[in-house]
């Protein structure tokens, strides 16, 4: 079997902005335009400066495993998709790690321009215990992607307690970013940062 995740998000952990027109919709309301392969799990829809977005996801299990997170824009009736996010781990022996974080989607605007910002950090991992896992954060605006990879590892000391420790690298997008892009980027990876916080 394969594990295919379509931008998973989580309904009630979805933070919204309040410059960005945004809801949460069910998942009858996915609209018929959209093909998705697995089953959905929950969506959201948001309007901004370049048109109306619905998100939504899917997941399966298996020893592949396959991420993906997509955004798509309303043109009259159809649906086009305007940027995709794809990630993937094959022949794992051990457990798999392919998951979106829980609370770490986010629609922002916060270069105030009007285009929505979409956020969000994944992990992929392919663990016998407790191992370093790879944590990617992307965030999105209208097609363009600012991404920021690297890991996150735990340890654990003679006396049990648990410490957890990561290290980041930024794209070079970011260069060519608004500032505000970067500052969040990196205090966004800080609060998602310890293995604990809860995956789907």
């Amino acid at each position: 079997m394969q594990l295919r995740i379509f931008l998973a998000i989580a309904a009630s952990s979805l933070v919204l902005n309040a410059g960005i027109s945004s809801r949460l919709i069910s998942l009858d309301q996915i609209p018929p335009g959209i093909s998705l392969q697995g089953k959905p799990l929950a969506a959201a829809q948001w309007a901004d400066a370049t048109g109306e977005y619905p998100t939504p996801n899917a997941e399966d299990d298996g020893q592949d495993a396959e991420i993906y997170a997509a955004g798509y824009r309303q043109h009259s009736s159809a649906w086009e998709q305007v940027w995709k996010v794809w990630d993937h781990i094959e022949d794992c022996q051990e457990e798999i790690i392919c998951n979106f974080v829980k609370g770490s989607l986010e629609i922002t605007d916060l270069d105030s321009n009007g285009k929505a910002e979409v956020s969000f950090v994944y992990r992929l991992a392919c663990v016998g215990g407790v191992d370093q896992w790879d944590q990617k954060l992307f965030l999105v605006e209208d097609g363009r992607k600012y991404p920021l990879r690297g890991w996150i590892d735990v340890h654990l000391d003679d006396q049990g307690h648990y410490s957890t420790f990561s290290k980041w690298t930024l794209d070079a997008a970011y260069n060519r970013a608004p500032a505000s892009f970067k500052a969040f980027a990196i205090k966004k990876w800080k609060r998602f940062e310890d293995q604990r916080q809860p995956n789907y």
